[in-house]
């Protein structure tokens, strides 16, 4: 189960004497929607892919993020799905191609799930989007963009 949200706790003591004391403390946890378009770091695409469990779905917080830049290799070692709200706010998932030979590598036997999404790749110089023994399943609209 994958946490969506942050919370804070508060931890009050009170001694023999009567006095109290708290203290509280804010929990950031990782979630299932992308909050970041860098390449890699909190609430990234990469740091969701990381936490989410088998089977899982990766969201975008659209409007706020709505791409990826990535300028390093994705790898994708469990079956997930990486979605937009529809076909109409679609997300972007951006490859800089220019230093890295490849964008997704998918395990042996998982399976990336790509429902409304636009794949990217920038700089592109007959780089492949995807390597490994996975498979790509694509659901509703799915675009491959290079320049």
């Amino acid at each position: 189960m994958e946490p969506i949200a942050s919370a804070t706790y508060t931890i009050t003591v009170t001694c023999n004497y009567g006095f109290t004391s708290s203290a509280s403390v804010s929990v950031n946890t990782k979630g299932t929607d992308v909050m970041s378009s860098l390449n890699d770091g909190p609430r990234t695409l990469r740091s969701v892919l990381s936490c989410i469990s088998e089977l899982g779905t990766v969201t975008y917080d659209l409007p706020s993020v709505s791409h990826s830049l990535l300028t390093a290799p994705l790898l994708i070692n469990k079956s997930v799905t990486i979605a937009s709200l529809n076909i109409d706010n679609r997300l972007e998932i951006r490859f800089d191609m220019e230093s890295i030979n490849h964008g997704f590598n998918l395990s042996a036997g998982k399976i990336l799930t790509l429902q409304n999404t636009e794949l990217k790749l920038l700089n592109q110089s007959q780089k492949p989007a995807f390597i490994g023994l996975g498979a790509v399943s694509i659901k509703d609209l799915v675009k491959f963009l290079s320049n």
